[in-house]
């Protein structure tokens, strides 16, 4: 073997590892942004019942608040 078909051999395995570790880290990038999405996702919903709650709280401690329409039972269809 010479020194020429070495050097090929050796950049050859250089450039698949190095295409390999470029592979493993989009991975590991699109995993942390779908994790932080979902995260993102939960604490917006959290947030949004949250506030629905507290609104809820507010008007009925408000006594100048009218009087919530009772609510009629829906009939599955």
């Amino acid at each position: 073997m010479t020194d020429d078909d070495r050097r090929s051999r050796t950049a050859e395995t250089t450039e698949k590892a190095l295409h390999g570790l470029i592979e493993v880290g989009r991975l590991w990038a699109a995993h942390g942004l779908n994790v932080g999405r979902a995260a993102l996702d939960t604490s917006a919903q959290t947030l949004r019942v949250t506030s629905s709650l507290l609104g809820e709280l507010g008007d009925a401690l408000d006594p100048n608040a009218p009087a919530p329409a009772p609510e009629e039972p829906v009939e599955p269809a």
